[in-house]
């Protein structure tokens, strides 16, 4: 008797070690999770049955002692992990997860990705960046622009960056997280050494005010005469205007898209708001139609 009590606990013992409350540590005994025995009409917990199931589960966490599930901790990442890593939200890795049909193992009901498994993933694609490649990117991003960027800069859009790209080779093209970037270096010398095209700062205020005049439809005047063409892309939620130049299409356009689901997005106080990840996928859907298009 006194060999079994010290291999297992009391139902008491077991909520005072988790924090919980009577009724819900006699719910945990009775899912089965772990090993229970009678003693002296008592229900008692096999120890070392209550360890594994600890050790393998992510829920519950003991008041005093290890945290839950270490050992699956130690290689594998949680869905939560995963969307801190890519900055995208826990929907969009689940989404992730579907396309790119990458493993995944229940852990209390808990989706859980192998370390191996996502860091081979990682690897072998080239759209998303954890926090410490986009560290790692930051010169290179500072020293560049997206196309996107580039059309505006020319009072155009991402169609006029691909235009031109492809018609001169002094621009040196670099690609980040899938994301063709034209050097801010190579792009000044271009710039200097023509004269069909001009930015903004440097046309005449008349020509300025007929730009912004021709592109009040598609939003590129109003952030023009608003915001000197600049806004933050890497921001989490971006409005209809700004999802309208990064993607390079009309705000009815864009509209369009969210009307018929393609583009998510959520109405705050009656203006669109779109999760810049969502603008990711789209752009990802369709890069190969955009870049045949300008083929």
């Amino acid at each position: 008797m006194k060999d079994q009590a010290k291999s297992t606990m009391s139902v008491p013992e077991m909520a005072k070690m988790l924090g919980l409350k009577k009724t819900d540590s006699y719910w945990l005994v009775h899912k089965n999770y772990f090993q229970t025995v009678i003693v002296a009409g008592k229900i008692r917990i096999v120890i070392s049955s209550f360890e594994n199931w600890y050790a393998n589960q992510v829920h519950y966490r003991k008041v005093n002692g290890h945290a839950p599930s270490y050992e699956k901790h130690s290689d594998s990442y949680s869905i939560r992990d995963i969307s801190e890593m890519l900055g995208i939200s826990d929907g969009s890795v689940y989404d992730l997860i579907a396309r790119y049909k990458i493993e995944t193992f229940q852990v209390n009901y808990k989706t859980r990705v192998k370390k191996k498994t996502f860091n081979r993933w990682y690897r072998n694609q080239k759209h998303f960046r954890t926090q410490k490649d986009r560290e790692r990117d930051r010169k290179a991003e500072e020293a560049s622009m997206t196309l996107p960027e580039m059309g505006r800069l020319l009072c155009g859009d991402r169609n006029l960056a691909y235009k031109l790209i492809k018609e001169n080779d002094q621009f040196v093209i670099i690609e980040i997280a899938g994301r063709k970037r034209v050097t801010k270096d190579s792009f000044e010398k271009w710039y200097s050494a023509q004269t069909e095209y001009r930015k903004f700062d440097d046309l005449s205020k008349e020509d300025q005010s007929r730009v912004v005049k021709e592109h009040k439809d598609d939003g590129l005047g109003k952030v023009l005469r608003e915001s000197g063409q600049a806004f933050d892309e890497d921001k989490l939620w971006l409005s209809l205007k700004e999802a309208s130049l990064l993607i390079g299409k009309s705000e009815s356009t864009i509209l369009r898209f969210i009307q018929s689901g393609e583009l998510p997005a959520v109405q705050v106080n009656r203006s669109w708001r779109i999760r810049n990840d969502e603008i990711r996928w789209f752009l990802l859907e369709h890069e190969d139609k955009d870049e045949g298009s300008n083929d």
